[in-house]
């Protein structure tokens, strides 16, 4: 699995990767995608965000704002759900993940099933699970992949965990 640091949204025509021609209809046809990692308030909303109005990243098909996330999650209904029912297989899940994870023939498929769906152009992928997943997406990807780390200070993000969730300190 190759993992680029160029900043180009310029596809390639090498299996596993995507074209910009075309719908996609197997593995060799998918666009190369931007995949964030990072833990739950160390910012991924806010850089999903940057990305998808200032980059014009696609990251589906949105759940929608809530009062934790105001501006959105920039998360895929979809994914979100596969992601969950995948950990919870495994029964994990982000508040305990696996410290190893093998993903199984059937989340692989499903996996690929969805992204065929995916429009011809540069997309990304946001879910705080995404970094114990990663095999999955690997195994279903088969091809280049942009990552984006994304890393907050300790105090930031277990300052904004306790806002967002009500606890008094």
């Amino acid at each position: 699995w190759h993992t680029s640091t160029h900043r180009s949204a310029a596809t390639t025509a090498r299996p596993g990767v995507g074209s910009p021609h075309g719908r996609p209809g197997d593995r060799e046809r998918m666009t190369c995608p931007v995949l964030l990692l990072g833990p739950p308030a160390s910012g991924l909303s806010a850089v999903a965000g940057a990305l998808h109005h200032g980059a014009r990243i696609d990251f589906g098909d949105l759940i929608a704002p809530t009062a934790c996330a105001p501006l959105g999650s920039y998360e895929d209904t979809q994914i979100a759900d596969l992601h969950q029912r995948v950990m919870a297989e495994v029964e994990r899940d982000a508040t305990c993940p696996p410290h190893r994870f093998d993903p199984t023939p059937t989340s692989v498929d499903t996996l690929v099933r969805h992204l065929r769906a995916r429009p011809d152009h540069l997309w990304g992928v946001k879910d705080s699970n995404l970094s114990f997943l990663l095999p999955m997406w690997a195994q279903a990807l088969q091809g280049e992949v942009h990552l984006v780390a994304v890393v907050r200070r300790r105090h930031d993000a277990i300052a904004s965990l306790i806002d967002r969730s009500g606890i008094d300190e």
